[in-house]
């Protein structure tokens, strides 16, 4: 006698059916990769972007701590000209004022008999890693031995033992290095004409621009850092009668500035700027 049937037939899916779930597992599995690409894009800009500014805190800090405790005389040099070019008050031996400073600071460099004042120079390194340099050159209480070629004397010629400077690399990635000068009555100027006693500076402002880890690296391998770096310091970018950061974020903002750079460029570039004021005024 045969079974009667079973009032549960148990029956298989459709062919039609299979490809209508592996098509939704497909999808699902398309969106959900790209969800987790969006949120590791977005990690990696806002990983950049704390990244850059803890880094040029750090430097503005250092500058701040420079500038503040800097000794701005009538009789010494400080700063550079915009050309390079030695002026009453001028580093000649510097060749690129918007890139390059240098000044007394009451800070004691490396030197058995240092005073506590040394001379200190910001440089940005046009290297591949667009490297911020300071150097710092001890100021002796009294004259070395044999000569001064490794020293330089308080109040003498900057540009004897200058290339003896201690250096010490502070970052990467930094593209842009501008200082500009508020005086009291209100002008800006990016060249420091020497002291004025009616019209004496009372704020020096120092602006970077800077570029994370992972843009450097694209900037390099594209061959358009050094492109982007001569950008932001040609005569084009500061007016030199403004806000650096101001020039510069004009000049970002313009149309078609970031068409001739990698993609990435206008996330993982930031200017910054602090305005640090002088007491007593210079």
């Amino acid at each position: 006698m045969r079974p009667a049937p079973s009032a549960h037939r148990r029956e298989s899916f459709t062919l039609v059916e299979m490809l209508v779930a592996v098509t939704i597992l497909s999808l699902m599995l398309a969106l959900m990769f790209s969800m987790v690409g969006m949120v590791f894009h977005a990690t990696n800009e806002g990983q950049g972007r704390i990244d850059n500014s803890m880094r040029a805190r750090v430097m503005l800090d250092v500058l701040a701590d420079d500038i503040e405790g800097g000794v701005f005389r009538p009789d010494l040099p400080a700063f550079g000209t915009n050309n390079g070019l030695l002026t009453t008050n001028g580093i000649s031996t510097l060749t690129n004022g918007a890139s390059a400073v240098a000044f007394y600071t009451r800070s004691p460099g490396i030197l058995a008999n240092a005073r506590n004042l040394s001379l200190v120079i910001y440089r940005l390194d046009g290297s591949t890693n667009a490297i911020f340099r300071r150097d710092q050159l001890a100021v002796p209480w009294t004259a070395p031995a044999s000569n001064w070629s490794s020293t330089v004397p308080f109040q003498g010629e900057l540009s004897t033992g200058i290339d003896n400077a201690t250096s010490q690399n502070m970052a990467e990635g930094v593209v842009g290095f501008s200082l500009f000068f508020c005086r009291a009555d209100q002008s800006i100027t990016n060249v420091y004409s020497g002291y004025q006693s009616t019209n004496p500076v009372v704020a020096v402002g120092v602006a970077l621009a800077m570029v994370d880890t992972r843009t450097l690296q694209i900037l390099n391998q594209t061959g358009k850092l050094n492109a982007l770096t001569q950008a932001l310091g040609s005569s084009g970018a500061l007016t030199g009668t403004n806000s650096a950061k101001a020039d510069w974020d004009v000049l970002l903002e313009s149309s078609g500035f970031f068409q001739n750079y990698p993609a990435g460029l206008s996330t993982g570039l930031k200017t910054f700027e602090r305005i640090i004021p002088c007491t007593p005024p210079f």
